[in-house]
């Protein structure tokens, strides 16, 4: 099983972290149990999130030998 099918569910998962600390943020959820450090930011976990989403395709690409670049 190749690591790049992994990508999507992580990247959802890190999106979905995103806006649920966001939402904490501007109490709208419940704390998030990650209070401090890097990771404690909603714009960390949506960075995250997006290279993940980038990644993805790339990894998949570079796994078959078509090469990891970009359309």
């Amino acid at each position: 099983m190749s690591l790049s099918r992994w990508m999507p569910p992580l990247s959802a998962l890190a999106s979905a972290l995103a806006f649920w600390r966001l939402g904490s943020d501007i109490d709208h959820t419940l704390g998030m149990g990650i209070s401090g450090g890097l990771f404690s930011h909603w714009q960390a976990w949506l960075a995250v999130g997006v290279l993940l989403h980038v990644a993805g395709p790339m990894l998949s690409r570079y796994g078959r030998g078509d090469g990891a670049a970009m359309p």
